[in-house]
């Protein structure tokens, strides 16, 4: 007789589950523009407890942008084209006491709303988290002088277009007419005397197109479009911002290069001289041989 003896195998699987954590510390960088000395001093306090950084000029590495309140700042303009977070100063101090005593978290929805400053600012649809990066593709922005130029040309750059200044770099007339880009004729800040630059006034005049005073590049990019402010072909004067005889809005709006300063407007013609380093120029108009005041940041 055979005996067959069966051995019961029995398997056990056994799983590991391998949980994995990753820290990251999140990155503060901010930049001010307009904030009075106590609360730029308050602001680097606080962006300083939440190991974040303060840096002078707009860059890349900027996170948010510090304001008061919004204006036509060369700062507000790159933080609109990097679609970064403009927020009120109290942004951080909430940050900071999050930290140091476990407060709530800030949402920065909660602060990233400030008031806008200007008459005419009020009246200009403030567009957040648009592409802008290709608006001035394809435009040649003409500035009378180097300084001129150099307020805006990184703004330009930075939205696909290029800039020459005329007294730097003249253009004969008939590569104006047959450039393949839009020709934007920059209206200048005082009255000249380079007959070259009268001839491509003239030029643009016999187009049945004007210049473009210097605010309205900002204004394009605040609203994202060239569909009337800088653009060329748009009849400006058909539209009627102010009452006061020659006086157009985009001649009389207050833009500014990186500075805590700023001249404040009661209306779009009024606006007063308020700190000693702001400095108050003229547009010369060559299509009718008149001043208009315009009020500059520098």
């Amino acid at each position: 007789m055979c005996h067959v003896n069966y051995i019961q195998v029995q398997y056990l699987t056994i799983r590991a589950y391998i949980i994995s954590f990753r820290l990251e510390r999140e990155k503060y960088v901010t930049t001010a523009t307009r904030l009075p000395g106590a609360e730029k001093i308050q602001l680097k306090n606080d962006i300083e407890a939440v190991r974040g950084s303060y840096v002078e000029d707009w860059s890349h590495d900027c996170t948010h942008l510090t304001v008061k309140e919004i204006a036509l700042t060369v700062k507000v303009l790159y933080a609109l084209i990097d679609d970064k977070p403009i927020v009120l100063p109290q942004y951080w101090t909430k940050l900071k006491d999050h930290v140091r005593s476990g407060e709530e978290f800030p949402k920065v929805e909660n602060y990233n709303n400030p008031p806008v400053s200007g008459t005419l600012l009020s009246r200009v649809e403030w567009k957040r988290g648009i592409n802008r990066r290709n608006m001035f593709k394809n435009k040649l922005f003409i500035f009378l002088t180097e300084n001129n130029k150099q307020i805006m040309e990184g703004v330009i750059a930075r939205l696909g277009g290029t800039s020459i200044a005329w007294e730097k770099k003249p253009m004969p007339l008939q590569d104006i007419e047959k450039s393949p880009k839009q020709i934007i004729v920059v209206q200048p800040l005082e009255k000249t005397q380079n007959s070259s630059f009268q001839e491509l006034v003239e030029l643009v005049s016999k187009r049945g197109q004007r210049l473009i005073p210097q605010q309205e590049i900002a204004l394009a990019v605040v609203s994202g479009n060239c569909e009337k402010d800088c653009n060329p072909e748009f009849d400006r004067a058909s539209e009627v911002f102010c009452n006061v005889s020659k006086c157009a809005p985009s001649q009389s709006t207050v833009l500014a290069q990186n500075t805590e300063d700023q001249a404040y407007s009661q209306d779009l013609c009024n606006v007063k001289k308020e700190k000693p380093d702001i400095v108050i120029r003229a547009t010369y108009s060559p299509e009718n041989n008149t001043t208009v005041s315009t009020y500059y940041l520098v």
